[in-house]
C-alpha cells in the first residue's frame, strides 16, 4: 500500500519525515513524500494547499473556495509526489496547511492513503507559530493504530493544535483559532462583521445588523463551524434548520458585506495607528484613526493605566492587536468605573491586566454587551 507521509524542506534547513517544518517568509518550500523514491506502491497523487497565513495572496475561504482549486501539484501516474510553494509571501506569519494524497492505481483509483502537516512562519515577537483554520478538511483521526502524528507536532511534540475539535478542553473557547477565523479576509471588504447572541432553547430565526454578500455567512455555536446546509440566509434575516439548540447556546455569525460598488478587493489590510498615554490614569481613551484601525502601537512616558477605550461605531473594526511599544507596563483595568460604560473592558477572570513592555493583547468590541472583550 502506498504511504503518504509529509516532509518539508527550504533553503535553510531540511525537515524531519511526518513532523510539521518552521520556515521563513520569502523561501522556498519544498513539499515531498518522505519515502524514499516517493513511496512503494503508490501509482498517482495529489498535493493541496489547504489554508495560508491569512492576507496572503495564497488564502483560501473557508467553505467559499472549493480545495480542487488549490491544487498546488498532482500526477495521475507517477510514483513520486513532490511540489514546490515558490517565494513564501513576505510580512504574512501563520502556517501553509498542506495535504498530501497517494493512490495505488493511476488516475487517482485504487486505495488512498492521506497525510496534513503544517509549514510555519513564525511571528517576528516571541516565535509563536499560529495554527490555521481546520475545519476543512478536519484534522486526521488522532490517537489509533497507524494514525498519523498531528499535523501540528513542530519539534515533535506530541499533541499540537487539533483545532475546535480538539478533544481536551484546553481553550474553551477556542479563541486562537476563533480569532484567525476573523482575520480570514478573502472575501473582500476587509475584516468580516461579527454579530453574536446567546441562544434561547430552540431558536430558529436571527436577524443579523446587516445584509450579508451572498455565500459569506459562517455560523459557529459554541465554537463549531456548522454545516452551510444547516441554514439559509435571505437578506438578513438566518434561518436555522440544524439540530436544536441547547438553552444559552453562544451563536456566532461571522459575515462580509459589499463595500460599495464591486464590494471588496480580496485583500486584508493591516491599518497601524500610534498613540501615546498620559502617565497614570487613562480613561476613554480616544487615539487618531482608531475606528478605522486594526492594529494599535501604544506607548506611555511612564506606567499607566486604561479604565476604558473608545467604542466602535457604524463599520468600525471590531477586532485589534494592541501592541505596547514603550518601556513601562500598561495595565488594562476590568470593568472600571473611570470610563463610560460602552467603553469599558472585560478581562478574564474580572482582574486587570498588565501589558508589559514588546508584549500584545487582542481586543474585540461586543456590541451585544457594549464592552471592549480582552483576551
Amino acid at each position: 500500500m502506498g504511504v503518504a507521509l509529509l516532509k518539508f524542506r527550504d533553503g535553510l534547513s531540511t525537515g524531519t519525515a511526518g513532523v510539521a517544518f518552521p520556515t521563513a517568509f520569502g523561501q522556498d518550500l519544498i513539499i515531498e513524500n518522505a519515502t524514499s523514491g516517493g513511496g512503494s506502491g503508490i501509482a498517482s497523487w495529489r498535493i493541496t494547499l489547504c489554508q495560508a497565513p491569512p492576507g496572503c495572496a495564497r488564502e483560501r475561504r473557508p467553505f467559499v473556495d472549493p480545495l480542487s482549486s488549490f491544487v498546488i501539484a498532482e500526477s495521475a501516474s507517477s510514483s513520486l509526489p513532490q511540489a514546490t510553494l515558490t517565494s513564501l509571501g513576505a510580512g504574512f506569519y501563520g502556517c501553509y496547511r498542506i495535504m498530501m494524497e497517494v493512490w495505488t492505481g493511476t488516475s487517482y483509483t485504487g486505495t488512498k492513503d492521506t497525510d496534513i502537516r503544517n509549514a510555519g512562519v513564525p511571528t517576528p515577537n516571541k516565535g509563536i507559530i499560529l495554527p490555521p483554520f481546520q475545519l476543512e478538511p478536519e484534522p486526521l483521526v488522532q490517537g489509533l493504530p497507524g494514525s498519523k502524528p498531528n499535523e501540528m507536532n513542530f519539534g515533535s511534540q506530541y499533541w499540537g493544535w487539533s483545532g475546535p475539535q480538539y478533544d481536551v478542553s484546553l481553550y474553551p473557547w477556542r479563541l486562537v483559532n476563533e480569532a484567525l477565523l476573523l482575520i480570514d479576509t478573502a472575501g473582500g471588504g476587509g475584516p468580516p462583521l461579527i454579530h453574536a447572541v446567546l441562544s434561547g432553547l430552540g431558536q430558529t430565526a436571527f436577524t443579523l445588523p446587516d445584509a450579508p454578500t451572498s455565500g459569506t455567512v459562517i455560523m459557529a455555536v459554541n465554537g463549531i463551524v456548522q454545516s452551510t446546509s444547516d441554514f439559509s440566509v435571505v437578506g438578513a434575516l438566518v434561518t436555522y434548520s440544524g439540530i436544536s439548540l441547547p438553552t444559552g447556546a453562544s451563536v456566532v455569525f461571522y459575515y462580509w458585506v459589499s463595500t460599495g460598488s464591486g464590494g471588496g478587493s480580496g485583500s486584508y489590510s493591516v491599518i497601524v495607528a500610534s498613540h501615546t498615554l498620559a502617565s497614570g490614569a487613562n480613561a476613554d481613551v480616544t487615539p487618531l484613526g482608531w475606528q478605522a484601525t486594526n492594529v494599535g502601537r501604544w506607548d506611555s512616558p511612564a506606567a499607566a493605566t486604561v479604565s476604558g477605550i473608545a467604542a466602535i461605531t457604524g463599520t468600525g473594526m471590531a477586532l485589534k492587536k494592541l501592541y505596547n511599544v514603550g518601556s513601562y507596563n500598561i495595565t488594562l483595568q476590568h470593568e472600571n468605573s473611570g470610563s463610560l460604560a460602552a467603553n469599558r473592558l472585560i478581562i478574564p477572570g474580572a482582574v486587570d491586566l498588565i501589558v508589559e513592555p514588546d508584549d500584545v493583547v487582542d481586543m474585540f468590541y461586543d456590541s451585544i454587551t457594549t464592552r471592549w472583550r480582552v483576551g
